[in-house]
């Protein structure tokens, strides 16, 4: 008899509870979550995964998600590959565009976060530009041009840019 896979919710309430928010940020084993006919190149689908995790946080564990999501953040800005620093990216776009729809955000320092960022794609976009893994695949530049398009769209709803401009192909 086959176990049943645990759903999103269930995953996402496990790493809160087991205060792994970068494992689930980064699609660990364990908390990936890809359904079938998701649209992300990467382990997990990154949108249904935040959209989850922000409604845990507004049924009554808030401080605690926006903390762990904040120090997750920290941590995942330690590295210096595509995967970690565009978890950081995209929890920075979907902050911004919830703030901007009036949906309930975390409020999260967004600016000194983005600052954080743009030091660390400077810093290792050689590794970057390099990295075609994932949604760095989609771009000449790897996840340098990856990051540039989640910059620009973070931008364009009203958060901190945190790379320069996208090079399509």
């Amino acid at each position: 008899m086959t176990q049943a896979q645990p759903t999103l919710n269930e995953r996402v309430a496990r790493a809160v509870a087991e205060r792994n928010m970068a494992g689930l940020l980064l699609g660990e084993a364990d908390y990936a979550f890809l359904p079938p006919g998701s649209p992300s190149p990467g382990k997990t689908d990154l949108a249904l995964v935040l959209s989850a995790l922000y409604a845990l946080a507004h049924s009554g564990e808030g401080d605690d998600v926006r903390r762990q999501v904040e120090d997750a953040l920290h941590v995942l800005l330690l590295g210096r590959g595509g995967e970690e620093l565009g978890a950081v990216a995209y929890v920075l776009l979907f902050e911004a565009l919830r703030t901007r729809r009036g949906d309930h955000a975390l409020g999260l320092p967004s600016h000194e976060i983005a600052a954080q960022l743009s030091m660390q794609i400077q810093r290792h976009a050689s590794t970057l530009a390099a990295d075609r893994s994932g949604a760095g695949a989609n771009w000449p530049n790897g996840w340098v041009g990856e990051l540039q398009r989640l910059s620009r769209l973070t931008v364009e709803v009203g958060g901190p840019g945190f790379a320069g401009p996208a090079q399509a192909t």
